[in-house]
């Protein structure tokens, strides 16, 4: 299954770099997704690498629409992490839909406003809700980001909400194996 890998993410309205420049950030905090203005969505392969697109959603249209086709040609095993930055929520109408089916919560989409900070942490088809989201208390200034730890085990985001009973077969076969790679290096040593 491999290592289990820990990111953080940043959203910041203003562009907002009071707590950090927007994107996910490894471990060593080096920054392997950068953020632009609009909705950057990250999707995790199956290697645990990242690939990325940033939709400049607030200022032209056809890039709303292609966020929402993104969104729902997501299959219900690719992970993604979607983050703002600067300002996003013109048109969010247009792709909230595709947001909400792959975890994003109606709430959380009517509480953004101008410039404000937002994450959403889902799979494709996860439902309504099921996912984890973030969003500022306000917008427009330097205090509107929000951040957000994950952790990662090979293409699998591991504390997803809706996510608990993959999560904890992925974690017991992992721990399976660790204990199998000890008692066979013991035996060997």
């Amino acid at each position: 299954l491999g290592q289990t890998k820990t990111y953080r993410i940043i959203s910041a309205g203003l562009w907002s770099s009071k707590y950090g420049q927007t994107g996910i950030w490894n471990a060593s905090n080096t920054r392997v997704v950068a953020g632009g203005r609009g909705l950057t969505l990250a999707i995790l392969q199956s290697d645990g690498s990242w690939a990325s697109t940033t939709y400049d959603v607030f200022g032209d249209a056809a890039a709303r629409q292609a966020l929402a086709d993104a969104l729902t040609a997501l299959t219900s095993t690719q992970y993604f992490v979607l983050f703002g930055d600067d300002s996003f929520e013109p048109g969010k109408t247009v792709w909230s839909a595709a947001a909400i089916a792959c975890g994003a919560s109606q709430a959380a989409i009517d509480k953004i406003g101008y410039r404000y900070g937002y994450i959403l942490i889902g799979r494709g088809a996860l439902g309504a809700g099921n996912g984890t989201e973030l969003v500022s208390d306000s917008g427009d200034n330097t205090n509107a980001w929000v951040e957000r730890g994950i952790q990662v085990l090979g293409g699998v985001i591991l504390d997803i909400s809706g996510n608990a009973g993959m999560v904890q077969g992925l974690q017991a076969a992992s721990s399976a194996i660790t204990s199998l790679t000890s008692r066979v290096t013991s035996a060997e040593g």
